[in-house]
């Protein structure tokens, strides 16, 4: 073949590689406009091989990570854990379940309940949900369909899932203006090449696909991973409200999907942000425009979610009282408006802002009383009484100034859900102000003791959210039942706790132990009509279950149900201190991931406390109750 024939040929291929890859660069910018397709080949070309002695395992890894820092956290699934795996190690957005690779979790953390409640049963007890409970919890809800990647760009898909986002999410966190983002969503074209906008939009897909089909997985949702795919250093070099807005959806939604370390980071960059963008300070303009109102309604969001990541967790808060005088949102109704039209006038009936509003209220009463708790608990003491009801009384102020709308039965269906969760919220503030105070007025006896309020609390928590979900079972979504879960859960352990204490000191059944019986029961119920609908709640129901199996087998083999298996406890304690009191018994968690809201207030849970060991055949040790990293310490002293 002649020479000239061959060189033909080449080139002719050649030419043809050399077409296919423009095709193939054409192709990527269609879909990915924002890939920077030559730096990804550099950075590929310039892939750093792992070095021979880095951890090769995830045993290697996990020993790696504990050595450099015990609050160090990694929530991404790791190499070489399985689907199960990964669900026994990864953390619940609540952080209410024992768990490892928590991050640092402050002294309000609700773990503690379980800490107290574990110091209350035989220490061989595990209440720590079992691994196939967790395999029967995603199970649950396997039957609904989920919606494959495929169908991301289906118009069809795309329209239930915005619609599902705005009729269940943006009426508590109204995020997006949804008249702008509708207007935006159907000339796309002209706005999909701006990174922010497309983060914003997959997430409200993300979040409408979570809330139609909770059974499917973080790693399995295609909306997420095309928003995060957007994420990255350059986004971060300019600072807009459109990048605020994305990183709130994200970092909200991924606490929800039991991200709570991720989501607390990004709720952290949105905040800078918005300190950035001056969205603390009130605005002076000579037209009151909606786009200003806009700038009040993200900036309460954002001190929503500081304030309440911050109790979840137990971590300072980011806004300072005093430091910012940005306006409260008004209600109005804007359906009909855009950001450059002028504000309507306020109106009466419940609005996409009312129970922002009403939240962002009470985040500045919750910020009042988390101040007071810590300081308390940096000084190793209890919230003086007399500070402890002067708080009370502003959450019942707060409560009293609530609009109508707010208690009529006469409002849309969809206002039910937000409304409900403001007002649990408050009862849980009560729980955690109440645990936290000294019992006792100074000097006035006849004032109500902190326990009867905190448990008082407990009850009407549980009875208003199982009067909810029995009267609104169809309407029990994702975005509702997970608040509905984490309160609920809260509350039956407080009451657990009170109950476990009466029988530990050999109280007699009196009216108050049925009153928590009945409570607990009511308790139990709910969670597991919530469970039909929550993976969350399928744990929760577990651990309780656990517990009650714990003291029922206690009663079994010790002669006195009553006193026999902790009779020990009676003999050392001081009779004349609370067994739940914070301040009365000291316990030492490490790396140990529950919900950080009550923490703080039973993280001293166990000093001067000895529990005389019953001799069981199953293992109940209290490791595995709460990880295999944690001990109780009695006089420096582990047990």
């Amino acid at each position: 073949m002649p020479a000239s024939i061959v060189k033909n040929a080449r080139l002719a291929a050649q030419e043809a590689r050399m077409r296919l890859c423009v095709q193939l660069r054409t192709l990527l910018r269609k879909y990915n406009p924002d890939l920077d397709i030559d730096a990804e080949l550099t950075a590929l070309n310039n892939k750093v091989h792992v070095a021979p002695d880095a951890p090769s395992t995830v045993s290697d890894m996990e020993e790696s990570i504990m050595a450099q820092g015990e609050y160090e956290w990694h929530e991404s699934p790791q190499p070489g854990l399985t689907n199960k795996t990964h669900l026994s190690t990864c953390k619940d957005g609540m952080a209410i379940l024992p768990n490892r690779n928590a991050g640092y979790l402050g002294r309000s953390s609700g773990s503690d309940i379980l800490q107290e409640i574990a110091a209350l049963l035989p220490p061989s007890t595990t209440i720590r949900p079992r691994e196939n409970a967790r395999s029967e919890a995603s199970a649950t809800n396997n039957s609904r369909q989920y919606i494959d990647p495929p169908n991301l760009i289906s118009s069809a898909v795309t329209a239930s899932l915005v619609d599902a986002y705005f009729q269940m999410y943006n009426t508590s966190y109204p995020i997006i203006h949804e008249t702008t983002f509708r207007e935006e969503l159907s000339n796309r074209d002209h706005v999909s090449s701006s990174t922010t906008w497309r983060i914003i939009y997959y997430m409200v897909l993300a979040i409408g696909h979570w809330l139609l089909n909770d059974s499917t997985s973080l790693e399995q949702c295609p909306y997420y991973s095309a928003a995060k795919s957007r994420i990255s250093m350059q986004l971060l070099e300019a600072g807009t409200i459109r990048t605020v807005q994305g990183l709130l959806l994200m970092g909200n939604y991924l606490q929800k999907r039991d991200r709570p370390n991720t989501g607390y980071s990004l709720i952290g960059l949105a905040q800078r942000i918005a300190f950035g963008l001056g969205l603390h300070r009130e605005r002076s303009s000579a037209e009151d425009k909606l786009l200003f109102e806009r700038y009040r309604q993200i900036f309460w969001i954002v001190y929503c979610f500081d304030s309440g990541f911050g109790i979840t967790t137990g971590r300072p808060m980011a806004v300072l009282e005093g430091c910012t005088d940005q306006a409260l949102p008004r209600n109005i109704d804007d359906q009909n408006c855009n950001e450059s039209s002028l504000v309507s006038l306020p109106v009466d009936i419940p609005t996409t802002y009312s129970a922002l509003i009403a939240q962002a209220k009470l985040a500045k009463v919750a910020n009042g009383i988390y101040h007071e708790f810590l300081c308390a608990k940096t000084a190793n003491q209890k919230i003086e009484y007399q500070i402890a009801e002067t708080m009370a009384q502003k959450l019942s102020a707060w409560r009293n100034c609530l609009p109508t709308y707010f208690t009529s039965p006469d409002v849309p269906s969809w206002f039910l859900g937000p409304r409900s969760i403001v007002l649990w919220k408050e009862q849980n503030l009560r729980i955690l102000l109440w645990r936290g105070a000294k019992r006792h007025h100074p000097y006035l006896s006849a004032r109500t003791d902190s326990k009867e309020c905190y448990l008082g609390a407990a009850m009407e928590t549980i009875h208003s959210i199982s009067s909810f979900c029995t009267t609104a079972d169809t309407d029990l979504h994702p975005g509702i039942s997970w608040y509905a879960t984490y309160f609920i859960f809260q509350a039956v352990l407080v009451l657990e706790a009170s109950y476990l204490k009466k029988r530990a000191q050999g109280h007699v059944m009196t009216e108050g132990l049925n009153d928590l019986e009945v409570s607990i029961s009511v308790a139990r119920n709910c969670l597991e009509t919530i469970a039909r609908h929550s993976n969350s709640a399928t744990l929760c129901l577990d651990v309780i279950d656990r517990i009650h199996h714990s003291t029922e087998s206690q009663s079994r083999d010790t002669s006195s149900s009553q006193q026999t298996g902790l009779s020990g406890l009676n003999d050392c304690a001081n009779p004349d201190v609370d067994l739940i009191d914070p301040l009365g018994w000291t316990c030492q968690m490490e790396d140990v991931a529950t919900d950080p809201i009550l923490r703080d207030m039973i993280n001293d849970a166990f000093l001067d406390f000895t529990v005389s060991p019953t001799e069981t055949t199953a293992d109940f040790s209290l490791p595995s109750i709460l990880g295999d990293d944690l001990t109780i310490t009695q006089d420096g002293a582990e047990i």
